[in-house]
C-alpha cells in the first residue's frame, strides 16, 4: 500500500485543519521506508476534530471542559495512592491556615483583640484553634467576630486533623496488614523449602522436621504456597503449637515462579520438598496438572541454583514417564516418589508381617530409631564382625565409594576403608566404634530351620487406583494357588473385563469377587473373614468425602470385622487397614488392630527423611523392594532353641547372623496392645541388655525372604 506524504495529505484533504491549530507548525517529514507513519494526535481545542483511520469511518473526538481536565489530573494524582492523600491533606490544611490568618489580621484591623496582636500572634492563635479546639476559650471575651473566626478555625482544624488521623491510621493498618503477608525476602540459610500446600501432608512434613532439626539451635522451615499467608500462619499456629528449635516462616505465592523462589532464598536453602496439587485419589486430569505444575517447579528450583551445585529436592510425581524425565533432569539431585507404590508395597509387606507398620513407622519417623551413614576405622573387618562393635547401633548394610548400596549383604563381606555403614540407631550421637566386641556371645547357634510355605487365602476391601499395584506386589510374594478375593465398597460388582485383566496381573492366584455391602454386618457372617491367612482395608479417598469420613467407613468396616471374628478369637488372620488421618490413629487401635497404615503420614515421613538424608531414597527403595532384602517379623523360636529364655541382644544378632539375616530389634507379644511401648516393638536395643523371649514373641530382621 502507498502512503501519502503528510503534506500531500493535508493539501489534499481541507478536514485536516493543522493551520488553524498550530499555525506556523511546519509539516512533519515523511516515513522513511519500512516505518509505520507516526500516529498524528490533534490538539484539544474547542472544535470537533476528525480522525481517519476509524474502522467504522470517521470518528469525531468531543471538547473537553476545563471540569473534566481538572477532574481527569486529580484522579490521577489521588490514583498515585497514600503520599498523595497526606499532601493534600497537608495542603488543605496550610491553605486554611492561611486564609484564617488573614482573615483574623482583617478583623483585627477593625476590631482589636483583647490578647494580642500582630500577624505572630494570629498566626500562633489560629494554629493552636485549628490543632486545639480548647483553645477557643482564649476568645471568650472578645468580640463576636473574633469568636466567630475561632469558632470556624476550630470546626476547620478538627475536620482536617481528624481526617489526617483517619488516614494514618488506615496506613497503618494497611502497612502492618501488608507485612502479615510476607513480603521480604527471607533471610535464612540452610533451611527445608516446602513447596506448594495440602493440610494434611503440610502438618506431618513440618512435625517430622521439626523433630529432626532438635539438635540444631535454630533451623527453619520455610513453606511457599498459593494459600493466604495469614491461613497458613494460623492453622500451624494451630496444629504444631511447639515448634521447639525449629523457626516457620510461610510467604504466599506461585512455587513456579522464579521471582517468589527469590523470597524464600532457594538458592541459601539445603533441601526442597516439592508436594503435588492434588491427593492420590483425584482425576487423572487433575494430576497430570499436578505432574506439569511439579516439573515447571524443578525448573525454576534449578534455575536458583549456587555456583553450579544443585539443590536436593524430593518431589511427588504420579506419571512414571514424567518421572524418569525427572531423573535425568536433575543429574542425580531430585528424586520423586510415587506414593501409590509405595504404599502397595507397604500394605502388602505389613500383611505378611504382623507388627511391620510399627517398625516401619519408627524407621520413617525422626522419633525413635532411624537409618544413619556411619564411617570409622573399621578396615578389613568383615560386616558379621563390626556388628559387636558398636554398643547400641545396629550396622545393616554397606554403602562403596561408587554409591552401591547393599542392605544386608553377607557377613564375611570385608570392609574397605572407604566404605561407609548404614547403621539403625536412636540418634547419629549414640553411634559409636569399639576397637574390641563390646560382647562376646557364648551360646551356642541354634540349628534353625525354615517355616513352610502353602498357598493363601487373601481379602482385599474396597476398589481403589491403588489395586492394581497391590496385587501386582502380592503376586511378588505368594506362591501359586493362592486366592485373593475383592470386596468393592458397597457392594458394587467388578465385570467380567475387569476381573480379567486384575487377574491378569497376578499370574497363578485367583481373584475373585464378593458383591456385599462391607458396611452391612450381615456380610462378614457370610464371608467368614477368620478363614483368610490376611485381610487388607483399603481406604477409599474418595474426592467427594473428607480424609475423617473415609476413615470413619473404614473403622466401621474394622468393627465389623472384629465382631464376627469374636472377642476370644484365636484365629491367626492379619488384618491391616489404611487410614487416611492420623488423627483416626487411636480408634483404629482401640478397635483391637495394632496394623494401621497412614497414608498421608507414610509419604510424608518419607519425603522429611529423603529431604534430610538424600541417600535415604536409595536405601528405602531396596528395603520396599521384594528383590533383595526385607524387614520382618519371625517367630522367636527360629532364633532360640528353649523358651522362654532369657538372652542378650548380641545373642539374637548372632543367630540371625547364622541364618544370612540381621537382627534389628524384637517384638514382645504380651505388649503388642500397648501405645506407650511402641506395640511392643523394641527396636536397636544396647547390645549387652538381656531380653526374655516367650513363644509368641517375635524377632524382627533383615532377610531375603519371610520363611
Amino acid at each position: 500500500m502507498t502512503v501519502a506524504a503528510p503534506t500531500a495529505l493535508h493539501e489534499a484533504d481541507p478536514r485536516f485543519a493543522f493551520d488553524s491549530l498550530r499555525p506556523e507548525m511546519p509539516a512533519p517529514p515523511g516515513p522513511r521506508p519500512g516505518q509505520r507513519a507516526a500516529r498524528l494526535r490533534p490538539a484539544l481545542s474547542g472544535r470537533l476534530v476528525k480522525i481517519p483511520g476509524h474502522a467504522h469511518g470517521e470518528r469525531q473526538m468531543p471538547d473537553s471542559t476545563l471540569g473534566q481536565r481538572v477532574r481527569y489530573r486529580f484522579d490521577n494524582f489521588m490514583a498515585r495512592g497514600g503520599r498523595s492523600i497526606f499532601a493534600l491533606l497537608l495542603i488543605g490544611f496550610l491553605a486554611a491556615l492561611g486564609l484564617l490568618m488573614v482573615l483574623r489580621a482583617t478583623v483585627a484591623l477593625f476590631v482589636p483583640p483583647e490578647s494580642g496582636s500582630g500577624w505572630g500572634w494570629n498566626a500562633f492563635l489560629t494554629f493552636l484553634q485549628m490543632t486545639e479546639p480548647g483553645a477557643m476559650a482564649e476568645e471568650a471575651g472578645a468580640g463576636w467576630w473574633h469568636r466567630g473566626l475561632a469558632v470556624v478555625a476550630g470546626v476547620t482544624g478538627l475536620v482536617l486533623v481528624a481526617t489526617l488521623i483517619a488516614f494514618v491510621t488506615t496506613g497503618l493498618d494497611r502497612r502492618l496488614h501488608d507485612l502479615r503477608k510476607g513480603h521480604s525476602r527471607v533471610e535464612e540459610e540452610g533451611h527445608t523449602l516446602l513447596l506448594g500446600w495440602e493440610d494434611q501432608r503440610v502438618v506431618e512434613i513440618v512435625r517430622e522436621l521439626v523433630v529432626a532439626n532438635e539438635s540444631v539451635d535454630r533451623r527453619a522451615v520455610v513453606i511457599l504456597a498459593e494459600e493466604d499467608k495469614e491461613h497458613m500462619d494460623d492453622y500451624l499456629a494451630m496444629m504444631v503449637p511447639d515448634t521447639r528449635t525449629s523457626v516457620l516462616v510461610t510467604r504466599s505465592g506461585s512455587p513456579s515462579s522464579t521471582r517468589n523462589l527469590d523470597l524464600t532464598a532457594a538458592d541459601a536453602a539445603a533441601a526442597a520438598i516439592v508436594l503435588a496439587s492434588c491427593p492420590e485419589m483425584a482425576p487423572e486430569a487433575e494430576k497430570e496438572e499436578s505432574d506439569a505444575r511439579v516439573v515447571k517447579t524443578l525448573l525454576a528450583l534449578r534455575s536458583r541454583s549456587r555456583n553450579g551445585h544443585l539443590l536436593p529436592v524430593v518431589a511427588e510425581v504420579f506419571d512414571p514417564s514424567i518421572r524418569s524425565l525427572v531423573s535425568e533432569l536433575g543429574a542425580g539431585s531430585m528424586v520423586t516418589l510415587d506414593s501409590h507404590d509405595i504404599l502397595s508395597r507397604v500394605l502388602v509387606q505389613t500383611s505378611r508381617s504382623p507388627g511391620l507398620s510399627v517398625v516401619y513407622d519408627e524407621l520413617l519417623s525422626f522419633e525413635g530409631n532411624e537409618i544413619y551413614f556411619t564411617q570409622a576405622d573399621f578396615a578389613g573387618m568383615t560386616f558379621g564382625e563390626v556388628t559387636l562393635h558398636y554398643p547400641q547401633a545396629v550396622p545393616i548394610g554397606i554403602e562403596t565409594p561408587d554409591g552401591t548400596i547393599a542392605v544386608n549383604p553377607d557377613p564375611g563381606t570385608v570392609l574397605g576403608a572407604a566404605d561407609r555403614l548404614l547403621a539403625l540407631a536412636e540418634d547419629d550421637s549414640t553411634i559409636s566404634f569399639r576397637r574390641e566386641p563390646v560382647i562376646r556371645p557364648d551360646r551356642p547357634r541354634p540349628a534353625g530351620g525354615r517355616l513352610p510355605l502353602s498357598p493363601e487365602r487373601y481379602l482385599i476391601v474396597g476398589h481403589t487406583p491403588a489395586l492394581p499395584m497391590v496385587l501386582a506386589e502380592l503376586s511378588r510374594y505368594v506362591l501359586a494357588g493362592s486366592t485373593v478375593d475383592i470386596m468393592p465398597c458397597r457392594g458394587q460388582r467388578l465385570d467380567e473385563g475387569r476381573l480379567h485383566e486384575l487377574g491378569e496381573s497376578i499370574q497363578g492366584v485367583e481373584v475373585g469377587c464378593i458383591s456385599l455391602n462391607p458396611l452391612d454386618p450381615d456380610t462378614w457372617q457370610q464371608v467368614a473373614p477368620a478363614s483368610y491367612h490376611s485381610i487388607i482395608l483399603l481406604s477409599e479417598c474418595n474426592p467427594a468425602k473428607s480424609p475423617d469420613q473415609s476413615d470413619s467407613e473404614t473403622i466401621l468396616v474394622l468393627l465389623l470385622i472384629r465382631r464376627a471374628m469374636g472377642a476370644g478369637s484365636t484365629s491367626e488372620t492379619t488384618i491391616v487397614t489404611e487410614l487416611a488421618d492420623s488423627a483416626n490413629q487411636s480408634l483404629a487401635t482401640s478397635a483391637g488392630v495394632y496394623d494401621f497404615i497412614i497414608s498421608s503420614r507414610l509419604v510424608s515421613m518419607l519425603l522429611a527423611q529423603v529431604a534430610e538424608q538424600p541417600g535415604m531414597h536409595r536405601v528405602f527403595t531396596d528395603l520396599f523392594d521384594e528383590e533383595g532384602s526385607e524387614i520382618y517379623l519371625k517367630p522367636a523360636s527360629l532364633y532360640v532353641e528353649d523358651l522362654p529364655s532369657e538372652l542378650a541382644f548380641a545373642d539374637l544378632v548372632v543367630a540371625a547372623q547364622a541364618r544370612r539375616e540381621v537382627c534389628l530389634g524384637v517384638r514382645i507379644a504380651a505388649d503388642e496392645g500397648r501405645a506407650d511401648r511402641n506395640f511392643g516393638i523394641r527396636l536397636a536395643p544396647p547390645k549387652v541388655e538381656r531380653v526374655t523371649l516367650t513363644a509368641g514373641d517375635r524377632v524382627v530382621v533383615l532377610a531375603e525372604d519371610d520363611t
